[in-house]
């Protein structure tokens, strides 16, 4: 059975938020968390949601490409 592209992007994204949401789970409990998304500007809500939580960026935004896809990465540590 074939996905439209906008059914796959969309499993894609529920599956991308499953991931960081256990992930940041995991991860608070050292004080320490990398976030990930593969939209710029989902990423940028993301941080500024932790920094309200008492979160601080640590260094700056790095990214990985593969393929066509993004994936934008930052480390927050708990302060």
């Amino acid at each position: 059975m074939s996905k439209t592209l906008e059914g796959f992007w969309s499993d894609f994204k529920t599956q991308q938020e499953e991931q960081n949401s256990q992930t940041k789970e995991r991860d608070s409990r050292y004080g320490y968390v990398i976030l990930k998304h593969n939209d710029i500007n989902d990423l940028e809500l993301d941080v500024v949601k932790f920094m309200k939580g008492g979160w601080k960026p640590i260094g700056g935004v790095s990214l990985l490409s593969k393929g066509s896809t993004v994936y934008y990465f930052q480390s927050m540590m708990k302060t």
